[in-house]
């Protein structure tokens, strides 16, 4: 069974476990450099404990058990234009196929409607067809924005509309 809860401080350590195994699957190829030579252990634990002790409002961080051990991750925020962000959502490969994300995105659009997000957005890698696929299937779309990321390859922008317009009379 999958249990999605509000992640712990205590829960630092398996969060940055789980992103680096979830990126580890891909980042190589996608980006071209090894996800640990980007991106140093000690400073991911230092940043996501803080992150995680010092909860700010419109923010949040979610953890996904299976069998007790976290397998996934995601995390969410408001931004300054009052749209909600899926920041990251990463999945020990392991646990891919099981159901893990889709509950993980679930939970995710649930935390952002109750924070008073109209609509959200996330950024996919272009060459990342597992993810846009799984996207796709969930309900978002590409809107048709594409930009290089931090780290250099191209990144494409989709959208979810969580509420409804008003019907027209």
């Amino acid at each position: 069974m999958i249990e999605v809860r509000t992640a712990r401080v205590e829960d630092a350590e398996a969060v940055v476990r789980v992103h680096a195994e979830a990126s580890a699957a891909s980042f190589e190829e996608l980006v071209g450099r090894k996800f640990e030579d980007v991106f140093p252990l000690e400073a991911r634990l230092e940043r996501q404990a803080t992150r995680l002790a010092v909860a700010q409002d419109g923010e949040g961080t979610l953890v996904a058990e299976l069998a007790g051990a976290v397998v996934g991750m995601a995390v969410w925020r408001i931004g300054d234009d009052g749209a909600g962000e899926l920041e990251d959502l990463h999945v020990i490969p392991a646990a891919w196929g099981t159901g893990v994300a889709s509950e993980l995105l679930r939970a995710a659009v649930k935390a952002l409607d109750a924070a008073g997000a109209e609509s959200l957005l996330l950024w996919v890698g272009e060459a990342n067809g597992r993810a846009r696929r799984f996207y796709e299937r969930e309900g978002w779309t590409y809107d048709g924005i594409r930009e290089p990321s931090p780290l250099g390859p191209m990144q494409l922008r989709y959208r979810l509309s969580i509420r409804q317009p008003p019907a027209s009379t």
